[in-house]
């Protein structure tokens, strides 16, 4: 199952991205591209690392394998966004190593491989059960029924690589909040207006990312409902 972000989600995060970058003439001038863009490129993982949360923090149990390895793969596309601004802040500049930088850029990477690991697993039970007439035909309905059997041993890996992912995310929580407070606190005013106005707005196109949820059924009304 492909993940949600087609080419028009993928062109409107670039859109924003080049808004939020060159929209300030204030700022103060930097001796790199990446310090220049330092503040909309942070909002930018920010933004995605935060929206990755919610979808991870949402009873995914409750929802099919089919629909659970859909959320995996919306997680998954917003983490490698957050990878993708964190391989650029963590470019190692004339004054430092950017040692911060890097290491919550190999967090990202774990998280992001570690998704993954939940994903294939949960993609898995989908394709077991796809087409079950077919498989049969092709290997044949006994071996179809031991996979089948078996199927329970995939669904608690994925149950224990997603208590992983829950772990992960508690242990670095604290790191995380912290290496933000650092980045930004050698933002000028203009740097940092910057940042909560590329916040805003990428919080608010990712915030569309995953999965719609069904509507919830209201109770029907009659003499005794009350």
């Amino acid at each position: 199952m492909k993940p949600r972000f087609n080419t028009g989600m993928i062109n409107r995060v670039r859109k924003t991205f080049k808004k939020m970058t060159f929209g300030s003439d204030t700022a103060p001038k930097r001796e790199t591209l990446v310090t220049i863009n330092l503040a909309p490129l942070m909002a930018r993982r920010d933004a995605a690392y935060e929206r990755a949360l919610e979808l991870i923090s949402d009873d995914l149990f409750s929802h099919s394998d089919e629909k659970r390895s859909e959320i995996y793969q919306s997680i998954a596309s917003l983490l490698e966004i957050a990878i993708e601004a964190s391989k650029i802040t963590s470019k190692p500049t004339r004054h430092s190593e950017n040692p911060e930088e890097r290491a919550i850029l190999q967090y990202l990477l774990l998280l992001n491989d570690t998704v993954q690991a939940a994903a294939r697993l949960a993609k898995h039970e989908v394709i077991l059960y796809e087409d079950e007439n077919a498989l049969s035909d092709f290997i044949g309905e006994e071996i179809t029924s031991q996979f089948r059997s078996a199927d329970e041993v995939f669904s608690d890996s994925e149950m224990n690589v997603f208590h992983c992912i829950q772990d992960l995310i508690e242990i670095a929580n604290i790191s995380v909040k912290r290496n933000r407070e650092y980045g930004k606190k050698n933002f000028s005013k203009p740097e940092q207006a910057r940042y909560d106005k590329a916040y805003m707005e990428f919080e608010d196109l990712y915030s569309k990312t995953g999965p719609e949820r069904e509507p919830e059924a209201t109770p029907e009304s009659g003499p005794d409902s009350e």
